[in-house]
């Protein structure tokens, strides 16, 4: 461990470390890394810019102690550094903080060199979040942002709030996006999927990425479960016609149970129906593995074993979490790992997603 001494004061030059450490384990360009600096601090600078606690108020949850920041590792794809981010002032009302991110992505995209996607903000949005700039009582946040970069290519996803009313209008909200960028494909998908798993979990947001070119690529939209069990959740895969995955789904389930009892807590899954460029549907299950797993250690053991049944190699893993300072992974109480997500490619390829809190 650090000494005392040296140890940042602030969460933005911690963070501001931990990224310079994972460019270098991920091996991002040399030419690429200034700019992935300047862009990080666009995004963050307002929510990071207060000193270290143990509870950060003012923002939404990324992380369950209200941290406004995220690292993302995925396991079995090309080395790749993310992060997601919330943008603004943390206490400001969400209509303040909504043209605040859309300010500073701006000011992020072009530091990245990505032509502005007018096509997000002129017609996905509008569908999304209907009545901007108003935004519902209650809301802290409207947007959220991740940059992923590889060794010598940048790009942004863009993260929009469904939480407003009730489950049949998500649904809807979903729909009309598609149709206004023309994903008609997609759109049959999802409603042919919707009789069969409406039930089981409620949409709360959707992700569009940008493109290094600007143009959009992979839509999300992300369903938070209620209180279900692993039959419940198969019935995604079976209804999106993806029951190759059932074994792996299972085994995720297995090396990560939940002794509560045959259901998961509520929100116990974030599902993700997945379209990418040709509008074919992929799923992805994250686990919110922090809610009942006591340490990090605990949570590795299980990652672990998720791996080796996958036939994923975790060294690049092990490495981004030492460049971290977090591993051996901690037996102390409160998990930094939050959230392990299992998904797959069209090709039959998968991979994992671990989501981590900054230490």
């Amino acid at each position: 461990m650090p000494e005392e001494s040296s140890v940042p004061a602030t969460l933005d030059q911690a963070i501001e470390d931990q990224l310079d450490a994972l460019m270098q384990v991920t091996g991002v360009a040399p030419s690429l890394q200034p700019r992935i600096r300047r862009a990080r601090r666009l995004l963050t600078a307002d929510a990071l810019r207060r000193p270290r606690a143990q509870r950060y108020t003012g923002l939404s949850q990324i992380n369950p102690n209200g941290l406004p920041f995220q690292w993302s590792f995925c396991i079995g794809q090309p080395a790749s550094l993310r992060f997601l981010c919330e943008i603004g002032p943390p206490g400001s009302d969400c209509e303040t903080r909504h043209r605040r991110s859309v300010a500073a992505l701006g000011e992020a995209l072009t530091v990245l060199d990505i032509p502005t996607p007018d096509w997000l903000w002129d017609i996905a949005l509008p569908q999304i979040l209907p009545g901007l700039p108003a935004m519902p009582e209650g809301w802290r946040t409207s947007l959220w942002t991740a940059l992923g970069a590889s060794r010598d290519t940048v790009a942004v996803k863009v993260y929009a709030s469904l939480e407003q009313g009730d489950a049949e209008e998500r649904w809807r909200r979903i729909g009309r996006a598609l149709l206004a960028l023309d994903r008609v494909e997609a759109l049959k998908t999802l409603c042919d999927i919707s009789g069969a798993v409406s039930g089981t979990a409620i949409p709360v947001g959707i992700a569009f990425d940008v493109l290094p070119t600007g143009a959009p690529g992979r839509i999300k939209a992300y369903f938070q479960s209620g209180a279900i069990n692993g039959n419940d959740l198969a019935g995604w895969y079976e209804a999106a016609d993806l029951v190759r995955d059932l074994p792996a789904l299972a085994t995720l389930l297995r090396v990560f149970p939940c002794s509560a009892g045959p259901n998961f807590p509520s929100s116990a899954f974030f599902i993700s129906a997945e379209f990418d460029r040709g509008n074919a549907l992929t799923l992805k299950t994250d686990l919110t593995v922090s809610r009942w797993c006591a340490n990090d250690a605990d949570i590795t053991a299980g990652l672990e074993q998720l791996c080796a049944a996958l036939g994923l190699d975790l060294s690049l893993y092990q490495a981004a979490q030492a460049a971290l300072g977090l591993w051996p992974p901690s037996r102390l109480d409160r998990p930094l790992l939050h959230v392990v997500g299992l998904g797959s490619e069209r090709d039959g390829r998968r991979h994992i997603n671990v989501y981590s809190e900054p230490h």
